[in-house]
C-alpha cells in the first residue's frame, strides 16, 4: 500500500485570501454556512482524484473533527487523521479503538492540560475561548502568543505536555500527541509500503521525517530519518498543485 499522508491548510488546499493570488480556476473545497472559506485548484484537485485510485490520500491535520469535516474532497475519504493525528476518521466515523489507544498514551498528560487551562484563564492577553479540542488538546489565542507560551512553560512540566504557537494561536498538546507519531501509528495499521507526505509548518515536521518522500515549504531544512525531502519554499497555491504532480510522476515511473 502507498499512502500520500498531507497537511491541509496552506499545503493541499488555502484561504479565500489566498485565492485572489491564483490566477487559475479554483475549486471550492471547504464552506461554512454557505460561505466559501478554502480551495484547491483545479489542476491539483483533479491529480488528486486520479492519484486516489493508485494510492491512500490520507489528510493528517491539526483541525477538530468538526472542523475537518467541513472539507468534502471529491469521493468520500477512508481514512483521515484529525486533531494532530490524536483521532482517525474512517469513512467518516471515529475509529474506536484508535481513540481508546489515544486515551491511554495521553493520560498521564491530563493534569497538566487541566493545569494549562486554569493559567490561560489567569492571563489577560487571551482574546479568545480557552477550548479542550475533541478532549484532547487545548487551544485558544493571545495578543502576546510567545509570552504566553513562555509564561505558562515555566509552570507546566513539559514531560508530560509541549507548548507551541502559531500566529496568535496557542497550542497544548499532550507530550506524545504529534503528526508524526501519528503516522507510525497509521502505518503499523495499513503496513505502508511507501509512505508520501507534504507540509508547511512546524507541526508536520515530524511527519515529514517519518516519510519516504516528503515535501516541504517552510524555511528551515529538515533532517530526515529515512527518505528524502524536496524543500520547496512556494507560496501555497504553487506548492499544493506541484506536490500532488511530483507525486504522479513518481507514481507513474
Amino acid at each position: 500500500m502507498i499512502v500520500f499522508a498531507s497537511d491541509l491548510d496552506n499545503t493541499l488546499i488555502f484561504s479565500y485570501k489566498k485565492k485572489n493570488q491564483c490566477q487559475q480556476k479554483v475549486i471550492c473545497v471547504e464552506k461554512k454556512e454557505e460561505k466559501e472559506l478554502s480551495y484547491m485548484t483545479q489542476i491539483a484537485y483533479n491529480t488528486l482524484k486520479k492519484l486516489g485510485k493508485k494510492i491512500v490520500f490520507v489528510p493528517v491535520t491539526t483541525r477538530s473533527i468538526e472542523q475537518y469535516q467541513r472539507i468534502q474532497f471529491f469521493d468520500k475519504i477512508e481514512y483521515a487523521l484529525t486533531t494532530n493525528g490524536g483521532i482517525l476518521l474512517r469513512n467518516g466515523h471515529i475509529d474506536k479503538i484508535w481513540l481508546e489507544e489515544t486515551k491511554k498514551l495521553i493520560a498521564s498528560s491530563e493534569k497538566e492540560l487541566q493545569k494549562s487551562i486554569y493559567l490561560l484563564q489567569e492571563d489577560n492577553n487571551i482574546c479568545f475561548e480557552i477550548r479542550i479540542v475533541d478532549d484532547i488538546f487545548v487551544y485558544t489565542k493571545s495578543l502576546q502568543p510567545q509570552k504566553t507560551a513562555n509564561d505558562i512553560m515555566q509552570k507546566l512540566d513539559l514531560n508530560q505536555v509541549f507548548v507551541d504557537t502559531n500566529g496568535e494561536k496557542i497550542y497544548i498538546f499532550p507530550k506524545i500527541l504529534n503528526k508524526g507519531f501519528a503516522l507510525k501509528r497509521l502505518q503499523n495499521l495499513l503496513h505502508c509500503k511507501k509512505i508520501f507526505s507534504a507540509g508547511d509548518s512546524h507541526f508536520d515536521i515530524s511527519m515529514l521525517q517519518q516519510s519516504d518522500v516528503a515535501f516541504w515549504s517552510g524555511e528551515q531544512n529538515i533532517v530526515m530519518k529515512k527518505g528524502v525531502c524536496h524543500h520547496w519554499q512556494q507560496n501555497v497555491v504553487e506548492f499544493g498543485e506541484n506536490v500532488v504532480l511530483e507525486i504522479e510522476k513518481y507514481i507513474n515511473i
